[in-house]
């Protein structure tokens, strides 16, 4: 019985970890394109006003509308304000 209960604390702890990725929040009143450089793949995306989204667990580059191009990190929260990037 013990040893089925420590397999069974395992599986939880291994599965309850959670993935982290950076936060990118619109925070302008209009669609805001983002393009997103993840290894060998890139991809567009859009953000409507005052939309978050998660990207990048693994990291990545990122442009964005004003033409600003940076190295993301999971651990990163970005605001976007004037179409410019402001890292919190």
């Amino acid at each position: 019985m013990t040893k089925w209960f420590l397999v069974a604390v395992a599986l939880t702890c291994f599965f309850s970890e959670g993935v982290e990725a950076a936060t990118i929040k619109n925070t302008d009143q209009k669609t805001e394109s983002l393009v997103v450089a993840e290894g060998s793949s890139r991809r567009d995306v859009s953000l409507k006003a005052d939309q978050t989204v998660d990207i990048c667990p693994k990291g990545c580059f990122v442009t964005f509308p004003n033409g600003d191009r940076f190295a993301i990190k999971a651990t990163d929260t970005i605001e976007i304000n004037g179409s410019r990037a402001s890292f919190k």
